[in-house]
């Protein structure tokens, strides 16, 4: 089962981020933008040279990048990089299955605090520590495919070079997380109806058959000419 990848390095700066997304090893199938907003390769953060900027205005209903193109695992593993600079004000998706059946959500309702909200058919279960703000973050899972025995298990790492989760959420396997499909969608969706928020992601991954874990500068998951962080 190969691993489906995107890293944005060979995008041009403030361009719309390209389906076929050169320099990455897996294209887009689809990229889609919502009136008002926009999905841009990024200079500003990025964990290399560039990153995909998801902006939405207060009219946008989602920025979105999605692999419809899976081959219907029943168990995979997934990571992306995340740099936000505030909370939103009520829940974004910013992972979903494609099928409304699982999702990575950030919330800050009231209580929450900016916490991962991690979304099944047997409902929400939220994290309690703080997604760290101006800085990237690393988000990692585990998902299962089954209507009894289905998990959804999410691994927040506030150092994203760290091996050693800050925090894992919603770890046991008794989850209804319906049947294996071909979507991975990674995007900035407000839940609640539109609202002016920005998002970042970075060195994306999914139909992985174990935890990916952290980028080690220099190797595959980089271009091979990028040996530093960018801009934080």
């Amino acid at each position: 089962m190969a691993d489906f990848t995107a890293n944005f390095e060979l995008g041009v700066n403030s361009n719309t981020v390209a389906a076929a997304d050169p320099g990455s090893a897996t294209a887009w199938d689809s990229v889609t933008i919502s009136a008002g907003g926009a999905l841009t390769y990024d200079n500003a953060h990025a964990y290399g040279l560039l990153s995909a900027k998801f902006n939405n205005d207060a009219s946008t209903t989602f920025t979105r990048l999605r692999w419809s193109s899976l081959p219907n695992p029943t168990e995979s593993y997934g990571r992306f990089y995340l740099y936000i600079t505030s909370y939103p004000s009520n829940r974004n998706e910013i992972f979903t299955d494609g099928e409304n059946t699982v999702s990575i959500n950030l919330t800050a309702l009231a209580g929450d605090g900016g916490v991962v909200r991690v979304g099944t058919l047997s409902g929400f279960v939220d994290g309690t520590v703080a997604v760290a703000i101006n800085q990237w973050v690393r988000i990692e899972w585990h998902l299962i495919h089954n209507a009894v025995t289905g998990l959804l298990e999410v691994k927040l790492f506030n150092n994203p070079d760290s091996t050693v989760p800050t925090e894992t959420i919603n770890s046991t396997a008794d989850k209804n997380t319906g049947a294996a499909n071909a979507f991975a969608d990674f995007q900035n969706y407000r839940v609640a109806g539109p609202e002016a928020y920005i998002l970042w992601m970075d060195n994306i991954v999914a139909n992985a058959t174990s935890y990916p874990g952290p980028i080690i500068t220099g190797t595959a998951n980089l271009a091979p000419v990028i040996y530093g962080r960018g801009a934080c």
